[in-house]
């Protein structure tokens, strides 16, 4: 069984905000792809943690846009996106009887 490096276990810790099970480099670079996915948050906090600057830049197309100056670009929703993602909920919804 291979032995945990410590350092780089609580640097995982502190990017990712929980103890990853191991600190494999493939897996810290799955979990940090993974991270990218879900949410802006850990973005945001993935680079300040690396000592980069992000910070918003909306646009009229992505009002969600952030860039940082390390030259990565985070994408939000682009203006209707959201409701043609949720599209067939909202006409799920108008198909429902007064008794659901």
């Amino acid at each position: 069984m291979a032995e945990l490096d410590l350092a780089k276990l609580r640097a995982a810790a502190a990017e990712f905000g929980y103890w990853p099970a191991t600190t494999d480099d493939k897996h810290l670079a799955k979990l940090r792809d993974d991270n990218d996915g879900y949410d802006g948050v850990s973005w945001i906090g993935r680079h300040r943690f690396r000592g980069h600057d992000p910070h918003p830049a909306p646009t009229a197309e992505d009002p969600e846009r952030w860039d940082c100056d390390c030259g990565e670009v985070r994408h939000g929703h682009a203006r209707g996106q959201i409701s043609r993602r949720y599209a067939h909920l909202r006409a799920q919804g108008d198909r429902r009887t007064p008794d659901d």
